[in-house]
């Protein structure tokens, strides 16, 4: 395996921690690190800012080349929905998302392309439906988060041998990073605190959080968030005034660099994953490696990311698992030894997921193909 792999990004636009987005940047430091010998590695990326690329650089450094397509991701997503590009897509192309330049080859034809599924939404948008019939039609091969999701996927479209399941990491500098105790005053942290994420993705993450915060077992509580605070014309704090939740309960921290998302979670009491169809489960994964005790809702896919090692709580549907996660976390918070047991649980179970490991099955499904 000689030639030079192209790493397809999705929207890295921002510094959010979208799962995409977040899975790529991480994978393809992976895949640099783990490259067989004389082997270098590409990527490619909608077209962002001068600022971001420069910051693409740092985060990706070792890459050959950082290439930028002309179009914005919306544009891109909706050209490749149609093979519209004329860009030299040639050799080996792994794709972090189902972002991916298919087409149909003609015998003979050489290359090969992989596409990741993050997960199949409840409800799948147009896009989703479109895509993955595409990646169905054309893709040598498809990498999944979970076996669940594995078969999620397979209900709709059987991939056969194509499909494999490669998990996904926390990043492995998150322990030291967790030590910067300088920055715990300019991000307004209280002493205790349950921290939760939203996706700009996943306005139904923000209804979460407000549904969280009305639990009557987590009343004294604040929660600190993580992530958008704004999707479209409606903001967390504005939702948080018509829900009538008191000043203070809720946090919002907003988008941040690694360093502080790393000191937020891990000075965390506990954190709150929501079930969003992002099955990856990167913030989960972050969690485990900073001992900080996870609960969630029982679902097949969470459940198998974290193999016992959360409080999973049983819930009839992702829009009603709030109170049955405030339950658990209030059991967590009053409980030292369940949130010991927990917090050394899931920094065991983060010593079997490494980015490298991860990336070093990428390669050998490729191999494969």
């Amino acid at each position: 395996m000689k030639a030079t792999p192209k790493v397809i990004l999705d929207d890295v636009s921002t510094i959010d921690r979208s799962s995409p987005s977040w899975y790529g940047r991480a994978l393809t430091r992976g895949l640099i690190s783990a490259a067989p010998d004389g082997v270098a590695v590409e990527a490619w990326s909608p077209s962002v800012s001068a600022e971001r690329e420069s910051e693409l650089r740092t985060q990706l450094a070792g890459v050959t080349r950082l290439t930028q397509t002309r179009l914005p991701v919306r544009e891109m997503r909706e050209s490749w929905l149609h093979s519209v590009t004329t860009l030299p897509f040639d050799g080996i192309v792994h794709a972090t998302s189902l972002l991916a330049p298919l087409r149909r080859r003609e015998r003979g034809e050489g290359g090969q392309t992989v596409v990741t599924v993050h997960g199949v939404p409840a409800e799948p948008s147009r896009y989703f439906t479109k895509a993955l019939r595409r990646a169905w039609k054309h893709a040598d091969g498809i990498v999944a988060p979970t076996s669940a999701t594995a078969d999620a996927i397979n209900e709709i479209h059987d991939f056969g041998d194509r499909i494999r399941v490669i998990p996904g990491a926390a990043p492995d500098d998150m322990v030291e990073l967790s030590q910067n105790q300088g920055r715990v005053s300019p991000l307004g942290l209280p002493d205790t605190y349950v921290i939760a994420c939203t996706e700009r993705a996943a306005r139904s993450s923000a209804a979460l959080v407000l549904n969280l915060a009305q639990e009557v077992s987590l009343q004294e509580t604040p929660i600190v968030v993580i992530g958008p605070v704004a999707w479209e014309d409606d903001t967390l704090a504005a939702m948080a005034v018509e829900h009538d939740i008191s000043p203070g309960r809720i946090i919002p921290i907003g988008e941040v660099d690694d360093t502080d998302f790393t000191v937020a979670m891990g000075r965390a009491a506990a954190y709150a994953h929501f079930d969003t169809g992002e099955d990856f489960g990167l913030a989960m994964h972050a969690a485990f490696r900073l001992g900080t005790p996870v609960v969630h809702a029982s679902t097949p896919v969470l459940d198998e990311l974290a193999n016992g090692a959360s409080l999973s709580v049983s819930a009839t549907s992702a829009a009603l698992s709030a109170a049955p996660i405030a339950d658990g976390i209030n059991r967590v918070l009053n409980d030292p030894s369940l949130a010991d047991r927990l917090a050394a649980l899931g920094a065991d179970h983060a010593t079997h997921h490494h980015w490298t490991d991860i990336a070093e099955q990428v390669w050998n499904f490729h191999a494969e193909l």
